[in-house]
């Protein structure tokens, strides 16, 4: 499936898509801080969003699922 694995801990700071948005890959889809660094994470691939499991605010775990892409 195409699920999207957070690259590292850290807090979630912006979610840029909604379900149902079509993305192309390299598309950014969640902005991530640790240790006062943002990271960016990006569509592995193209397609539509079809789940987002990342809330701003929430903490999130390396390799928890940030988003599904169908």
């Amino acid at each position: 499936s195409g699920d999207v694995p957070s690259p590292l801990a850290g807090r979630v700071t912006a979610v840029v898509v909604t379900v149902g948005q079509e993305v192309k890959e390299g598309d950014h889809l969640v902005t991530l801080e640790a240790m006062k660094m943002n990271t960016f994470v990006f569509a592995p691939k193209s397609g539509k969003v079809a789940e987002i499991h990342a809330a701003v605010g929430s903490a999130v775990e390396e390799g928890q699922s940030l988003a599904r892409i169908a």
